[in-house]
């Protein structure tokens, strides 16, 4: 197994998928109370969980993950092992348990990862005694942050491989950067493989004897399929209407209904220039679709009639009725009899 500290180039923090902030959220929100507590100060209230227009931004994601160190523990991961199950994953899941064989499966998910998770890269190398997939989740998070992702990453690999497998998953070896944590041991415990702390990248190792196994329920069909969409979902999500539809979910999540074009970008895995480039390619721009977000906000609050002008302003984080009347006749086009006549 490679301990080159040169293994990956240096790149930006990588993110969570989206729907992973909901499951996370509801697997340990079991008390009102709880689900605040891992909610807090992401701007996420709990019932935009159920909103599947709704995406979260990299800020917000990595906010729940301080929240869950803080509330549940650094071992939060084995606590919810719906986050890491072999079928967790949709289309990923049935493209890899259904592989030809368990390399392939491999391959599936070095190829399909960089694509569902924003600025994640990663490698696979092979050599004589076996196969490593290793994970990069960029510079920048810090070990409190980045090792739970490394742990859902490669127990899913796991889970998958093991899935895939007939046989019991001897010579497996799962390795992690930084110090040992304290739930070193229960995680040896609770994966039966090798596990090794201080290495130079997340990876997981599978020994040579497994890479040529036929999982004996695999369906080919099943895997074609699955990795068609994989590859299409991965085209469109670098088109312009693509990323416009990802910031318009984003924006949807978001507290206020503004983001930042520097919080954006980064969450997209874009530079600010490129995103601006792309949604022009798109026909629109960052304000435009800020403004499009809040003008539906303000039909959602004029139709509940439960809200007076200024206080439909203030929700929108607007200090006075005069600039929100200034943006109310910019949003004019996109907010047609958003107030009734009392508003």
């Amino acid at each position: 197994m490679s301990k080159s500290s040169d293994f990956f180039g240096q790149v930006e923090p990588g993110a969570t998928p989206y729907s992973f902030f909901r499951v996370i959220a509801q697997s340990f929100g079991d008390t009102p109370e709880r689900l605040l507590a891992i909610l807090d100060g992401t701007g996420v209230a709990p019932d935009n969980l159920e909103n599947e227009r709704a995406a979260f931004n990299l800020d917000q994601q990595l906010r729940q993950i301080d929240n869950l160190n803080r509330v549940v523990g650094p071992d939060w991961v084995l606590k919810a092992p719906g986050l890491v199950r072999a079928t967790s994953h949709d289309a990923l899941s049935i493209a890899v348990l259904n592989a030809p064989t368990i390399k392939a499966g491999l391959l599936v998910i070095r190829d399909a990862l960089p694509g569902r998770v924003t600025r994640v890269r990663t490698k696979y190398l092979e050599r004589k005694e076996g196969a490593e997939l290793a994970i990069d989740l960029g510079s920048g998070l810090g070990n409190d942050r980045a090792r739970p992702l490394a742990e859902i990453f490669l127990l899913s690999a796991l889970a998958m491989i093991e899935a895939q497998s007939p046989v019991p998953s001897e010579g497996i070896c799962l390795s992690f950067v930084g110090e040992e944590p304290a739930h070193g041991s229960a995680l040896r415990g609770s994966t039966g493989v090798q596990v090794n702390y201080g290495s130079a990248s997340h990876s997981i190792f599978v020994p040579k004897r497994y890479l040529a196994i036929r999982p004996p329920f695999a369906d080919l069909a099943f895997h074609e399929i699955a990795r068609e969409r994989l590859e299409q979902d991965a085209r469109r999500s670098r088109t312009a209407g693509g990323i416009r539809s990802r910031v318009e979910r984003m924006l949807t999540g978001s507290p206020n209904g503004r983001l930042s074009s520097q919080v954006v970008a980064r969450s997209l895995g874009l530079s600010p220039r490129t995103l601006t480039r792309k949604l022009s390619e798109g026909g629109t721009d960052l304000r435009k679709l800020i403004d499009a977000e809040l003008a539906r906000r303000v039909n959602n609050y004029a139709k509940s009639s439960k809200f007076t002008f200024s206080e439909i302003g203030e929700r929108l984080g607007y200090a006075d009725p005069t600039s929100f009347s200034r943006a109310r006749r910019r949003w004019r086009s996109a907010s047609d009899n958003a107030f009734s006549e009392e508003v």
